[in-house]
């Protein structure tokens, strides 16, 4: 809901503030090209890390330092339980499967808002919007956005990992 929100608001102010030096040239119909290659490809993938790394990031970080302290990792170690595959990699492994799905939830919450934002501000239908979409954003964009990420859900599991890792065991 907060990726969602956030999305949304980028949107609405993007849109809005694009259409006021849009209008000042007649170029209206390029709001659709501004969001749709600025939201897919950038700013969406952004975002979702952004607040993933922020939420889930941090998250991770803390549990693993507790486990340190708690010397949950030496019983682990003990066991001869690599911290690597039974704690890191799982986390790895989910941020780049949701990550993903963030940044694809985040790019419609933005579109919608973007294209409320763009009928309101310069009269462009929804139609208008949707069927002009596609023609302005080819399919390879969308797949570099979700591309981006994954690649941004492996760095920030693993970046988390090692930090959580590096905390010293003491209070």
């Amino acid at each position: 809901a907060i990726t969602a929100l956030v999305g949304f608001l980028v949107g609405v102010v993007l849109s809005y503030l694009s259409a006021i030096q849009l209008k000042n040239y007649g170029a209206d119909v390029f709001i659709i090209n501004i969001l749709g290659l600025g939201i897919v490809r950038e700013l969406g993938p952004i975002l979702a890390a952004i607040l993933v790394a922020g939420r889930s990031g941090s998250s991770m970080t803390a549990q693993l330092g507790v486990m340190r302290v708690t010397r949950e990792l030496d019983a682990l170690a003990a066991m001869g339980i690599s911290h690597t595959q039974r704690l890191v990699l799982p986390k790895i492994v989910a941020l780049a499967i949701t990550l993903p799905l963030l940044v694809l939830w985040s790019d419609i919450a933005a579109l919608i808002g973007g294209m409320l934002s763009a009928d309101l501000q310069l009269g462009i239908g929804y139609r208008q919007f949707l069927h002009g979409l596609p023609a302005a954003v080819p399919i390879a964009n969308l797949w570099l956005g979700v591309g981006k990420g994954a690649v941004f859900g492996i760095l920030t599991a693993l970046i988390a990992c090692h930090y959580g890792l590096q905390i010293k065991p003491n209070t």
